[in-house]
């Protein structure tokens, strides 16, 4: 009879953020640096093979990994959520070839009103706007990353190692 309400944990305050991208933005203090912040790998190569999308999904995906690898932020983990961007900037697209071909206005049975294509080109907007602020993507979270330069390949890591 008695219902009991989990406690949920939720974390207060801002939202922490990465060691290295205090370095970049010239913030850092060590007052505020995690000492064992945890780190992963950087994807050098096509990872591609590993997402299913098709289409214009799966070419946004290979764009943006790209530009990512290329300024050195796209890690292993990123891929699923690459993925999620690129699908909702794909349906974003379908959505707006939906509504060039219907109008945002449809008459029906029940009289006229606003095309559903027209809240699904806002909903998945709205959602690639949100995942894109999380790697820079969007012009006003890019703007407050400096710019930095791709990471040294292996090979020229070996080449300043033996000179």
């Amino acid at each position: 009879l008695f219902h009991t309400r989990e406690k949920v944990n939720k974390m207060k305050g801002r939202p922490k953020i990465p060691t290295e991208l205090k370095k970049l933005k010239g913030t850092e203090d060590k007052r505020w640096m995690l000492e064992n912040e945890v780190k992963f790998d950087l994807v050098m190569g096509d990872n591609s093979d590993k997402i299913k999308l098709k289409g214009d999904a799966l070419k946004i995906f290979s764009e943006v990994c790209e530009q990512l690898r290329k300024t050195g932020i796209m890690a292993e983990v990123d891929s699923e959520l690459v993925s999620a961007y690129a699908q909702k900037l794909a349906t974003y697209k379908q959505a707006i070839k939906m509504l060039e071909a219907e109008g945002e206005v449809i008459t029906g049975e029940k009289g006229t009103r606003i095309n559903p294509w027209f809240d699904v080109s806002e909903r998945s907007l709205k959602q690639a706007i949100a995942i894109g602020v999380l790697f820079g993507i969007t012009p006003s979270a890019r703007a407050r990353i400096p710019a930095q330069a791709a990471p040294a390949s292996k090979l020229e890591l070996l080449k300043k190692k033996i000179s």
